[in-house]
């Protein structure tokens, strides 16, 4: 119903995968809407246009300021074994801020991701389970490069960080897992806006 009153018909339901399909309705009434439904989504739609979002006052606590700084270190080289599985530097067990980073002739690419522990998520690149569908993506994306050529390097941010909120310094915890997805997303933000191609999706 909510999905409905927004305008959007969901498909293909999979509560296996957790996934499901968007499409966007012509015609919200369907057999399934019952009159008082129909009351409810016209009611709905319209409290919903007549919101004048620009026009809303300020909440109290005003707006927030974030700035951010951090460096790269780099970890070292990934290369392919003589089984031809991929291999990677001496990681630390430590929760960090990772980027992997792919060059060739044709250009450079990053991966940037954030872990709890870096060793196993580096294991799990190696070796992915049948479920682990990013680990099994990133496993092929990396051994495709390095058996084309090219070349594959690891930094890390695991220290270091500088973390203003309004003006005011915060500690970093790189074992709160909000704190490192936010970290995440600068940087692969930061990234973009340097045209660096990338392969986070």
């Amino acid at each position: 119903m909510s999905w409905l009153s927004a305008g959007w018909q969901t498909e293909d339901l999979d509560l296996a995968s957790e996934t499901v399909s968007f499409r966007r309705s012509e015609n919200i009434r369907t057999a399934s809407i019952g009159p008082s439904d129909e009351k409810t989504i016209r009611s709905t739609q319209k409290s919903n246009t007549a919101v004048d979002i620009d026009q809303l006052p300020h909440a109290t606590d005003g707006s927030v300021s974030i700035n951010a700084s951090m460096n790269w270190k780099q970890l070292g080289a990934i290369t392919l074994d003589d089984d031809m599985k991929l291999s990677f530097p001496d990681a630390p067990a430590i929760p960090a801020l990772y980027r992997l980073r792919l060059s060739s002739a044709i250009g450079t690419r990053h991966y940037i991701g954030e872990a709890v522990n870096l060793r196993r998520r580096f294991g799990n690149y190696r070796n992915p389970g049948p479920t682990q569908q990013t680990s099994i993506r990133i496993n092929e994306v990396l051994s495709t490069h390095l058996d084309a050529g090219g070349e594959a390097l690891v930094d890390l941010v695991v220290s270091g960080i500088n973390l203003l909120v309004g003006g005011q310094e915060l500690a970093v915890d790189l074992t709160d897992k909000a704190v490192r997805r936010m970290l995440e997303q600068m940087a692969v933000v930061a990234n973009a806006a340097i045209d660096i191609e990338s392969l986070n999706r």
